[in-house]
């Protein structure tokens, strides 16, 4: 597929390290949350690459590249997103922030949901730092997809979830979270138990979610 073929590009060329990190959640959330855009396609018709949508006649749009620039940036400012860059190329519009996985997929979603002319052209995430271009040229009739709304859902709850616990200590099979030493099965609390010990993560696993700390860098 043309969306999980772009992220495996941008995969393929990070640091080990990077990999390492981009192979688990928040990857995995990103992926399905782009192909549930894809979904919403209506076949036999002249489609948007990441949009649920069609493409239906020539027509101007209403506002400037100028002004819907001024509209992102509004955005960020309000949601505490760092704007790293953003221009106008060729009459598309190139963006690169720091966030987290959860701001990320809130500003595709918001991006993609701006007006009928909105479509993400491409994606690059590399650690913190996304990259998107977004162009305005054609006009198209866009489908909801809800399951999408669940998944954001979800991944903002996993985001609240993970500032909760730290990962200070790994000794053998006994891990020291936050302040409390486990072990494999043992619950850390009424909440979450752990799973899974690595050489330097733990996979705790709650109801209806799991999430894993990394010694110095928390959770993912």
């Amino acid at each position: 597929m043309q969306i999980l073929a772009l992220l495996e590009s941008s995969f393929e060329k990070a640091p080990t390290r990077i990999k390492i990190e981009l192979f688990i959640f928040p990857l995995i959330i990103i992926s399905s949350i782009l192909y549930l855009l894809e979904q919403t396609k209506v076949e036999n018709s002249r489609l948007n690459l990441f949009s649920g949508s069609v493409f239906i006649q020539e027509k101007s749009m209403e506002k400037s590249l100028i002004e819907i620039i001024k509209d992102i940036e509004s955005y960020l400012s309000k949601n505490s997103i760092k704007l790293i860059d953003i221009s106008n190329i060729n009459e598309k519009i190139q963006i690169k922030v720091n966030a987290n996985t959860n701001e990320s997929l809130k500003l595709i979603k918001f991006i993609e949901e701006y007006n009928s002319f909105s479509s993400i052209e491409s994606l690059k995430i590399e650690k913190n730092t996304l990259f998107l271009t977004i162009s305005f040229d054609k006009l198209y009739i866009k489908t909801i997809n809800k399951k999408i709304e669940s998944e954001l859902e979800y991944l903002a709850k996993h985001e609240s979830e993970k500032k909760r616990y730290s990962l200070k200590a790994i000794v053998g099979d006994d891990v020291l979270i936050n302040d409390k030493w486990v072990s494999i099965g043992e619950r850390i609390n009424n909440e979450f138990k752990v799973s899974k010990i690595n050489k330097d993560s733990v996979l705790i696993k709650g109801k209806n979610i799991q999430i894993e700390l990394r010694l110095y860098n928390e959770a993912i």
